[in-house]
């Protein structure tokens, strides 16, 4: 008893505490608002009653912004909504003016290397011109390890190369960066084996238009891909597979007989890890190299979509097919019952893949998953087809 009082009382205290500073300012371009950004304003917020975060144009920047500064201040509010006691406002003025302005006591910069350090203290003695002691209210806060090397400049670049940046910022400013930067607007296909992912796949971009990329077709293409990286990878599923899982005197990967000694091996689940990790990159690279003749909708299909935990990279925006025409596919894709079986045992169902894309959605208060019923009958196919239509289309509005 006495114990559950001493904790109750020390949780007591914790909440009585009082902010170190009344009234904080954060001030930044936010071009975009990025979670090294996002992570700065909310251990500021911990030390102050109130937060004001500036979005502010930087005079060096003034016609190099990416988005307007209406736009920035509206993605750094959706950013920070969670944190209730920081408000979010912009100005073109002056820093310490908007200082003087809205009464703060502190201003918080974020420090991620000795360069950033030297910029902030020429900043203060400026600042120091215009209001007398403004220096004595800046207290600089060490960026994370982990998110040091962050910045709005970098995420761009990257998104610039096709690259995903979903670890480095919320969803939704992704997904701005690629149709601004790209013009590129991104749905993923995923769903169970034979369910007709790559007829559905193919039909929106031919009623749609955009640009069509298979996963599985770009493994096929770096599986036989006459270039030392990939020959280094054959080399590699030899010492773990034999021989026999290459042909054409060892320049060509064999697939099927892949499948088959990693779905018969007693370790089959680590087996495709460890295929994974050693293509991953490389399919990557080739996707990338895909993305830079892309325009207007991009559609990703890809099997593992779900179970690889990759929606993100089309922006949790994924329809999920399944079919109840299930038997007929496989007799047309000519797959016996055995292969089928091995290969569903390390598959999700439709309806398992749509819940936790739809959980990952949640988490990251961005995307749209919807489940397509694939059938044989052209009439009910081309009614669900249109149904399709108007959910990618709603994904650009």
């Amino acid at each position: 008893m006495f114990i559950k009082w001493i904790l109750w009382l020390v949780s007591l205290l914790r909440k009585a505490k009082k902010p170190l500073f009344y009234r904080g300012l954060v001030p930044i371009s936010g071009d975009p608002i990025t979670n090294g950004h996002i992570d700065l304003i909310r251990r500021a917020a911990q030390n102050c009653l109130t937060l004001i975060v500036l979005i502010a144009n930087n005079e060096e920047k003034v016609g190099k912004y990416t988005f307007l500064l209406e736009e920035r201040l509206s993605m750094a509010k959706r950013a920070l909504v969670s944190l209730k006691n920081v408000e979010v406002l912009s100005s073109d003025g002056l820093l310490v003016d908007v200082f003087m302005r809205e009464g703060c006591d502190v201003v918080f910069r974020g420090i991620r290397n000795e360069q950033d350090r030297e910029y902030e203290l020429q900043q203060m003695r400026y600042n120091n011109l215009l209001f007398p002691g403004f220096s004595e209210h800046v207290n600089f806060l060490p960026a994370r390890q982990e998110l040091s090397e962050i910045s709005s400049s970098l995420v761009k670049a990257l998104v610039l190369q096709g690259v995903d940046v979903s670890a480095y910022v919320p969803l939704f400013i992704k997904a701005a960066l690629e149709k601004r930067l790209r013009e590129q607007i991104f749905v993923g296909i995923t769903g169970e084996i034979a369910s007709g992912k790559t007829w559905v796949a193919t039909q929106l971009t031919q009623r749609l238009g955009g640009v069509y990329i298979n996963f599985d077709e770009i493994i096929r293409e770096f599986y036989d891909q006459q270039t030392p990286g990939a020959q280094l990878v054959r080399n590699e599923l030899t010492r773990l597979f034999g021989p026999e899982v290459l042909v054409q005197e060892g320049t060509r990967v064999d697939r099927q007989i892949l499948k088959t000694r990693i779905f018969s091996h007693p370790s089959s689940g680590e087996m495709i890890k460890m295929v994974e990790s050693l293509t991953a990159p490389h399919v990557m690279r080739l996707y990338r190299q895909k993305l830079t003749r892309a325009k207007g909708l991009v559609i990703v299909e890809w099997a593992q979509m779900a179970k690889m935990g990759m929606s993100p990279l089309v922006n949790n925006n994924v329809i999920v097919v399944e079919s109840a025409d299930l038997e007929v596919f496989l007799e047309k894709r000519e797959i016996d019952s055995g292969t089928f079986n091995r290969v569903l045992s390390h598959q999700w169902s439709a309806q398992h893949q749509r819940d936790l894309l739809k959980i990952v959605a949640d988490r990251d208060e961005y995307g749209d998953i919807m489940l397509y019923q694939n059938y044989l009958d052209p009439e009910r196919s081309n009614t669900s087809l249109t149904e399709l239509e108007e959910f990618v289309r709603g994904l650009n509005s």
